[in-house]
């Protein structure tokens, strides 16, 4: 992580194309989480906060 904003994570390293909305994860031992999602266009990434994963579960009850 080179920098970490109320709602976005900025990182360094190689970003393959078409990874657009891959989930980014904090790996710690056997624990693995969804910190993020990658943004298109550059090395950042949409924290998932309360608001944010809101978000994510409205939007799959939605769904169905």
């Amino acid at each position: 992580v080179a920098a970490l904003n109320p709602g976005e994570i900025l990182y360094s390293g190689a970003v393959s194309g078409g990874t657009t909305g891959a989930p980014v994860w904090l790996v710690g031992g056997d624990t693995r989480v969804v910190v993020g999602i990658h943004a298109g266009g550059g090395d950042s990434a949409v924290r998932v906060t309360r608001p944010v994963l809101d978000d994510l579960l409205a939007w799959r009850r939605e769904a169905g």
